[in-house]
C-alpha cells in the first residue's frame, strides 16, 4: 500500500476491513506521508476503518459512527462539499439504522454531496451471478434510500 500511495500520491484514502489493531493505521499511513488520520479499530479479526488525508485536504470530521464517517471539505476552487465514507452493516435490520443515519446526514451536507464505500448490499440480480430471477432482500429498499437521498450509483471500473 506504501508503494501505491507515494506512486499514485492520493490527497485521501478511505479504507475499509485493515484489521488493524489501535493505532497501528496511524504508524502505518504516517510513512506514507499522511498527516491526519482517523480509524476505528477492529473488531476481533473483522472491521476495520481508516481514513486518512493529507494537510492540502481541508477536510473536517462532523459525524462518525461505526459504519459512516461524514466530512466536509473545500475543493481546490474554493467550493464546499461533503463526503460521507460508507461501510454498511451486513444484517438488514442493522442497515436500516446506517441508512436513516445517511437521511440525517443528507440534512446537513452540502448540496455537493458524495456517499462512497461499500453499502454491504445489491442492487439488483445483475450485481450478482445468480441462476435465478429470485429477489434480493433490502435491495429495493437501498434502491429507495439512493432515490430518496437524490444520489446516483457510480460503477466500479477495474481490478
Amino acid at each position: 500500500m506504501r508503494k501505491k500511495s507515494h506512486k499514485s500520491k492520493p490527497d485521501l484514502m478511505f479504507l475499509m476491513e485493515t484489521r488493524l489493531p489501535k493505532d497501528r493505521g496511524k504508524m502505518v499511513w504516517d510513512k506514507c506521508g499522511f498527516v491526519n488520520c482517523w480509524e476505528l479499530p477492529r473488531d476481533g479479526m473483522s472491521g476495520g476503518l481508516l481514513l486518512v488525508w493529507r494537510d492540502s485536504q481541508n477536510l473536517q470530521l462532523v459525524f462518525e459512527s461505526k459504519h459512516l464517517v461524514h466530512t466536509d471539505m473545500v475543493d481546490n476552487r474554493g467550493n464546499p462539499l461533503s463526503i460521507t465514507f460508507v461501510y454498511g452493516h451486513p444484517q438488514l435490520t442493522k442497515k436500516e439504522e446506517v441508512w436513516g443515519k445517511l437521511r440525517a446526514l443528507k440534512l446537513i451536507a452540502h448540496p455537493r454531496w458524495l456517499c462512497i464505500g461499500d453499502f454491504n448490499q445489491i442492487l439488483s440480480n445483475k450485481d450478482k451471478f445468480t441462476f435465478g430471477d429470485r429477489s434480493i432482500p433490502g435491495a429495493e429498499r437501498l434502491q429507495q434510500l439512493i432515490s430518496d437521498l437524490q444520489l446516483c450509483e457510480l460503477v466500479a471500473q477495474g481490478q
